[in-house]
């Protein structure tokens, strides 16, 4: 296994392991908080630490710029995907508390906009949609699409794009950095 991928697979493992440690603690709220800044840390230790890794195996030699975001890249995405299956797992197995609360802070939006039949039957008037629905289709209707919009799957879906992206500007920056300042003859 490439170095680069051991060290993404052992930041997932300290990620993984400091989501359970803030779940069995009791702190699930506390621990959806930090979690960014614990998984910005890791992704750029993963990519980092594994593009140095390989420049050690290589014994420093001289590559291309190309290549050395090829490399530091393969942490980065490796971690990206470990850590969003773990999100999609969590949130939709173990700990639905953080969506649950998130399509109520929705509902109650939308009861303050709509909060009773008349104003209702206001806007079944202006909007043709809800013509032949009663209020409590649209509160139903109301909380399917905030449930779709809030889920495990648009939680580790955010996870990917954002790792990816993050994954791309980390892996210049550190090579960048690895090349300008660290490896500078």
């Amino acid at each position: 296994m490439k170095p680069s991928i051991k060290i993404a697979f052992v930041c997932s493992i300290i990620s993984i392991g400091a989501t359970l440690a803030f779940f069995y603690a009791g702190k699930f709220q506390q621990g959806y908080q930090a979690s960014p800044f614990i998984n910005l840390f890791l992704l750029l230790t993963a990519i980092s630490g594994g593009v140095f890794m390989y420049k050690k195996n290589e014994n420093f030699a001289e590559r291309s710029f190309l290549e050395d975001i090829k490399q530091s890249m393969q942490g980065g995405i490796m971690f990206t995907i470990f850590v969003s299956l773990f999100v999609y797992y969590y949130h939709s197995k173990m700990d639905t508390s953080i969506i649950d609360s998130k399509v109520e802070a929705l509902m109650e939006m939308s009861d303050k906009n709509v909060p009773d039949v008349a104003t209702y039957k206001e806007l079944q008037k202006e909007d043709r949609t809800w013509q032949d629905k009663t209020f409590m289709d649209y509160k139903e209707n109301q909380e399917d699409q905030f449930r779709s919009m809030v889920s495990a799957e648009a939680f580790a879906l955010v996870h990917v794009v954002v790792g990816m992206i993050l994954t791309l500007f980390f892996s210049i920056f550190v090579t960048l950095i690895l090349r300008k300042v660290v490896l500078r003859q």
